[in-house]
């Protein structure tokens, strides 16, 4: 939720989600329920704002970008951590995926 809210606040009014947990995905996509968490049930909030949000299951196979900054979020402490450039191996994974996609 974190990362939404500081999309919307920076600006950015269309964004995809990617996920290797399709539950989570699955979830996200959903009505909250009652019995779902205080956060679960805050994010339709943010997502009716004037944007485009799209929650997209991703095979972990193909989620290298995500297990790299998981690793790297590891080193950190704990809390939100916010980069103003993307490190060296996250954006060589970015750019594989650029390449990837504009080749499909």
């Amino acid at each position: 939720m974190d990362g939404l809210k500081l999309a919307w606040d920076i600006g950015t009014r269309s964004i995809e989600v990617e996920s290797d947990n399709s539950t989570a995905v699955r979830t996200l996509k959903s009505p909250p329920l009652p019995s779902d968490s205080t956060i679960i049930r805050r994010i339709p909030q943010l997502l009716s704002l004037q944007w485009s949000v799209k929650f997209t299951f991703i095979n972990r196979g193909k989620n290298a970008l995500a297990d790299a900054l998981a690793k790297f979020g590891r080193s950190m402490e704990l809390g939100l951590t916010v980069l103003e450039q993307p490190l060296t191996e996250v954006q060589e994974l970015l750019d594989k995926d650029i390449d990837f996609r504009s080749a499909s």
